[in-house]
């Protein structure tokens, strides 16, 4: 693939937009911006997906561009666009379809974090479907990034930061963290939990305010209701910990015996930090066009227990015998490359730079000619 440019445009960097609206994009987005700006790029940020951009990076759910109304694929409003995935594919059954359903062919780079999911975007291929123009990459997980760096691990912290969570409390800590939080999770749990044995942490999410144009609004506002509700009885219930909103995760990763989910994300980001986790199959969450059906969470994966949650207290068990740090261990391998710990927003930007390196024109004339035979085809 050659590219044309004018004298002097070849090494003219772009500036890089990062679209972000919640949280979570942000602890994806972030350290990747701070790390362009380390190479001398220049960066903005945005909540407008509307706004146009020579480089857009965006970590939302792709079909944040499908309209709901017409149902066509709009494409992102950057002349070249990467994705990067915005969690570990929480439903784990879904396999391809997570690239499938998703609108991945969309954009031009994908970002994903590791053998895993790389291997389920193949099989989305050879199924036939596109994938972004210049392929998959597996760089990692971002937001582990902190962990293995200038979190509490490297620092030596571990004590002092717990005494800031916990006090001096000396039980083990179980951490309760769910993608859709309701005050059902935390009274099963206080339940059917061993108060002699752990103390309950609890951090509940921050969610969108809303989704512009989608039938899933509503839901989120319920959600948002929900959240609220069981954080007001975690807040007067014994043997519970509030983690304060903007704790950040890995720090709490880093002092956690047991994760407790159902199906989310975290039980794979404890496993970066060698943290088993038990997934509560009877805490269903939304799912659907509209998130109005209920959705069995499945994770399927080493060094995750899964059951209901009657048997919290054996599963807890079974994760913390000795001889399941190898199911953790194996669980760690399939989520991402060993040599990415510590690097993700380093290796992401290694993918991402040599596209930049190139002119602004010189990039979308490629990008226009590799459509143009995509839709000859």
């Amino acid at each position: 693939m050659s590219y044309s440019c004018a004298p002097g445009e070849m090494m003219r960097q772009p500036q890089i937009q990062f679209y972000v609206d919640e949280p979570l994009e942000n602890d994806l987005l972030g350290p990747m911006a701070v790390e362009f700006r380390r190479r001398g790029f220049s960066t903005a940020s945005t909540n407008d997906f509307e706004t146009e951009s020579e480089v857009g990076i965006f970590a939302c759910h792709p079909n944040r561009f499908f309209d709901f109304t017409s149902g066509n694929w709009n494409r992102p409003p950057a002349d070249f666009s990467i994705i990067c995935a915005h969690d570990f594919n929480q439903a784990t059954e879904a396999g391809p379809a997570y690239f499938i359903q998703d609108g991945w062919h969309l954009f031009d780079i994908g970002l994903v974090p590791g053998p895993a999911m790389y291997a389920e975007g193949a099989r989305a291929l050879h199924l036939g479907y596109q994938l972004p123009k210049f392929g998959l990459h597996q760089v990692g997980w971002v937001p582990s990034d902190r962990a293995f760096t200038d979190g509490i691990i490297n620092s030596g912290e571990n004590t002092t930061f717990r005494k800031s969570i916990v006090g001096p409390d000396t039980r083990k800590i179980a951490l309760l963290a769910c993608s859709w939080s309701s005050p059902k999770h935390l009274l099963d749990t206080l339940n059917f939990l061993d108060v002699d044995k752990y103390v309950l942490v609890v951090r509940y999410p921050k969610l969108r305010a809303s989704i512009p144009d989608s039938p899933w609004s509503p839901r989120l506002a319920q959600a948002r209701v929900e959240v609220q509700q069981a954080r007001e009885i975690a807040q007067t219930s014994q043997n519970v910990i509030v983690a304060d909103d903007d704790t950040n995760l890995f720090d709490l990763l880093a002092i956690t015996d047991v994760v407790l989910s159902n199906g989310s994300t975290v039980l794979k980001e404890g496993l970066l930090l060698g943290v088993p986790g038990v997934s509560i199959g009877s805490w269903q969450h939304p799912g659907g066009p509209n998130g109005a059906e209920s959705v069995t969470p499945v994770v399927a994966w080493p060094g995750v227990v899964e059951g209901p949650v009657e048997s919290l207290s054996t599963m807890m068990d079974v994760a913390e015998s000795g001889n399941f740090s190898e199911f953790v261990s194996r669980g760690r391998a399939l989520l991402v490359p060993n040599e990415s710990l510590g690097r993700a927003a380093h290796l992401a930007a290694e993918v991402i730079q040599p596209f930049l390196s190139r002119n602004r024109a010189g990039v979308r004339e490629s990008l226009r000619r590799l459509r143009a035979r995509s839709r000859a085809r």
